[in-house]
C-alpha cells in the first residue's frame, strides 16, 4: 500500500472494536407518522433479493429517523442497516473541505496560498492557482479522469500515476476564479496538499483532523474501488428487476475526490457538525457556504465542498456521490436528510432525498408547492422560455474560432413553456431561462457552466445565431447556426492521417470508414476510442464517443474538433475540446 494512505488496516481494527462496544440501537423511528411514510416509499425495495438503501432524517439536531431497507448485498440477502459500510464517493469532498478549513484554523495554510507553495512540482499554468480555487472548483484545471481517456490509458492507475499525467498541463480551461467547472482533479490535488501541510499521509491527516475528533470510528479510506471491507455494500448497475446486475467498475484510484468509506451512523456526527452553530459567522457551515463572485459578478453555486440545492423554494446545501449517496441540509427548516443507495438505475439518491423532504413537510402540515421564498429573494428574476423563443434557441451552433459546439436536444422546442432550455455544451448540460426579451441566462444558483445568450440575426438563414458569454470569457463569442443543407465540407482526404497530442504524448488517427470520417484515440479498438465525426462547417466537426458499456468512465461524450491549416492550405493539425479539457492542440505528423 502506498505511504500516501498510511495504516488503514490498524484503524479498522480499532474502529470495529469501538463500534461493537457502543451497541447503538438498530434503528431510530421517533416520529411514527413520518417513519410510516418513509417505509411506504421504500416498500418496493424491501422484497427478497431487492437492493435498497439507508436513510436518516435529522430535525433540530435530533435524529428522528434512521433505518435501512432492502438488501445491501443481493446475492446472499444481506440487509441494509445503519451500520452497513458504503463508499461515499464525491461526498468525500465535503470531508476534505472540513480538513482544509481546520488546517487553516491551525495556521498551517491559508486559502489564498498558491498550490505551488506546497507542491513544487505543480505545473506553471500561466496564472497562480490557490487552495481556494481548488476548494471551489474555480481553478480551471483539466479533469484528470478525462485525461486518462484522451491518453488512451487503460488498467488500474494509482493516484500518483494520475497526478503525473495531470502535471503535464500547461494551460487552463479558464482563468482561476473566473468560472467554475466540477473537476475531480481539484480534490485529488488537495489530498496531496493536505499530506504535505501536515507531514502525514492523507489518511492519517483525515483521521486526525476530522474522523477521530468527531468519533467516526467506522470510517476509513481506500483508493481502490476493488477493495471491500467488513460489512461493506457493493454498488450495482441496472434496474431493480435485473437478475444479475453488474457491479460498478472504476479502474483508477481515488483520493480526496472519493475515497472515504463510512456507515450512515458514522456519517451522522459530521452532519451534526455541519449543522452546529450554522447561523454564526466562522462556523463550519458558514465557511463552507460563504459566497464568492465569479467573473460574471454572480455567486457560484458550488462553494467549498458543498453546493446549493434547490427544492420547493427552499435553499438547501448538499453534496452527492456517483455510488448513490447524497445529503442535504435546509437551514430554514433545520432539517437534514441523507441516504445511501447501491443500485444505480433503480433508486436515485437525489430524488429520494427530495421525496423524504416532501414526506417530512407533509407530516408537519405544510401545503403542497413551494414552502419558502428564500430562493426568490436571492436569485435574479428569470422567467420560463416561451415556445417561440425555444424554437429560435434550438439547434446546433458552432463557434468557428475554437470549434466549440452548443446544441439543444431536438425535442427542446416542444409545445408549452418550460422553466429552462437545456443545452449540451462540450458534453455538459447547461440550462438557460429567460432574463429579458431576446436574452437568456443560466440562473446563478444552477450548478454547472453559466452562459448568457443573446439572439442575433443570422446571415443567410431565417433563424437567429447566438451571441454567447460564459463566466471566464473576456468577451462574448458568436455561435453560428448549423444549417445542414448549406454545408460544403472539404474532401475527406484533407483530414486523413495521424496526429500527435504532445501534452499527453498520445497519437490519434483520422480515418474514413463506412463513408464517413472517424477519429480514433490510441489503438482505436474499443468502442469509446472511436468517435464518428459530423461536419458542422469549414474544417469544423462534432464527435460523439460511443458508450463502451454500462457506466463506461472512458466514454468522452460530445467533443469538438477544429482542423487547422498551414500557409500552404493543407491541414497541419487539429484543436480538440471536450467537457472540462479544452483547447488541446495536436500536430499532424503523417
Amino acid at each position: 500500500m502506498s505511504p500516501f494512505w498510511g495504516a488503514v488496516a490498524l484503524t479498522l481494527v480499532a474502529g470495529g472494536s469501538a463500534a461493537a462496544q457502543s451497541q447503538p440501537p438498530a434503528e431510530i423511528t421517533l416520529r411514527p407518522d413520518l417513519s410510516r411514510r418513509i417505509d411506504s416509499l421504500y416498500a418496493p425495495y424491501t422484497r427478497p433479493g431487492t437492493v435498497g438503501g439507508v436513510v436518516v432524517v435529522i430535525h433540530k439536531g435530533e435524529v428522528i429517523h434512521l433505518k435501512g431497507y432492502g438488501a445491501a448485498q443481493r446475492e446472499f440477502g444481506v440487509p441494509w442497516t445503519p451500520d452497513t459500510r458504503y463508499r461515499l464517493a464525491s461526498i468525500t469532498k465535503s470531508l476534505v473541505s472540513t480538513a482544509v478549513l481546520r488546517l487553516e484554523d491551525q495556521g498551517k495554510l491559508r486559502l489564498t496560498d498558491p498550490v505551488r507553495r506546497y507542491l513544487p512540482d505543480f505545473p506553471d499554468v500561466g496564472a497562480p492557482v490557490t487552495i481556494e480555487n481548488l476548494l471551489t472548483m474555480s481553478s480551471g484545471l483539466w479533469q484528470d479522469e478525462t485525461l486518462l481517456a484522451l491518453a488512451g490509458l487503460r488498467g488500474s492507475l494509482t493516484v500518483d500515476e494520475i497526478y503525473q499525467l495531470s502535471i503535464r498541463q500547461r494551460s487552463l480551461n479558464f482563468p482561476p476564479g473566473s468560472s467554475m467547472a466540477y473537476t475531480d482533479a481539484n480534490y485529488r490535488i488537495l489530498a496531496r496538499l493536505i499530506a504535505t501541510a501536515t507531514g502525514q499521509s492523507f489518511w492519517d491527516a483525515m483521521a486526525t483532523l476530522v474522523f477521530r475528533p468527531l468519533g467516526m470510528t467506522s470510517t476509513l479510506a481506500d483508493p481502490s474501488l476493488h477493495h471491500f471491507y467488513d460489512h461493506q455494500a457493493p454498488t450495482y448497475v441496472g434496474g431493480s428487476d435485473d437478475p444479475a446486475p453488474p457491479l460498478v467498475n472504476v479502474p483508477f484510484h481515488t483520493s480526496g475526490d472519493g475515497s472515504v468509506i463510512t456507515t450512515m451512523r458514522d456519517f451522522i456526527p459530521w452532519l451534526l457538525e455541519l449543522r452546529r452553530d450554522h447561523d454564526r459567522p466562522g462556523s463550519l457551515f458558514e465557511r463552507m457556504t460563504r459566497p464568492f463572485a465569479l467573473g460574471d459578478g454572480m455567486s457560484a453555486a458550488y462553494r467549498r465542498g458543498i453546493a446549493v440545492f434547490l427544492h420547493r423554494g427552499l435553499i438547501g446545501w448538499a453534496h452527492g456521490g456517483f455510488t448513490g449517496t447524497h445529503y442535504v441540509f435546509y437551514p430554514e427548516l433545520d432539517l437534514i436528510v441523507a441516504n445511501f443507495t447501491n443500485q444505480l438505475g433503480a433508486l436515485a439518491p437525489i430524488p429520494v432525498d427530495q421525496a423524504v423532504t416532501d414526506l417530512f413537510l407533509a407530516s408537519q402540515g405544510y401545503p403542497s408547492g413551494d414552502v419558502s421564498r428564500a430562493l426568490a429573494q436571492v436569485e435574479p428574476a428569470t422567467g420560463p422560455v416561451p415556445v417561440s423563443d425555444a424554437r429560435a434557441l434550438s439547434g446546433v451552433f458552432v463557434e468557428p474560432r475554437s470549434g466549440y459546439v452548443l446544441a439543444t436536444d431536438p425535442t427542446s422546442a416542444g409545445a408549452g413553456e418550460r422553466p429552462f432550455l437545456r443545452y449540451d455544451f462540450l458534453g455538459t448540460e447547461v440550462r438557460v431561462a429567460k432574463a429579458a426579451e431576446g436574452r437568456f441566462v443560466t440562473p446563478a444558483l444552477q450548478r454547472g457552466a453559466r452562459l448568457a445568450i443573446t439572439l442575433v440575426p443570422c446571415g443567410g438563414c431565417s433563424e437567429p445565431d447566438l451571441d454567447v458569454r460564459q463566466a471566464g470569457w473576456p468577451a462574448s463569442r458568436r455561435f453560428h447556426r448549423v444549417v445542414p443543407g448549406k454545408l460544403r465540407p472539404a474532401p475527406a482526404r484533407d483530414y486523413l492521417g495521424v496526429y500527435h497530442l504532445a501534452a499527453l504524448d498520445a497519437y490519434y488517427t483520422v480515418a474514413e470508414e463506412k463513408g464517413g470520417l472517424v477519429l480514433k484515440i490510441a489503438a482505436g479498438v474499443q468502442a469509446s476510442q472511436v468517435l464518428p465525426l459530423t461536419p458542422l462547417g469549414p474544417d469544423l466537426f462534432r464527435g460523439l464517443s460511443a458508450d463502451g458499456g454500462q457506466f463506461d468512465l472512458y466514454a468522452l461524450g460530445t467533443v469538438s474538433v477544429k482542423f487547422v491549416r498551414g500557409r500552404s492550405g493543407r491541414v497541419s493539425g487539429m484543436r480538440f475540446s471536450v467537457d472540462r479539457v479544452r483547447d488541446l492542440d495536436l500536430l499532424k505528423i503523417r
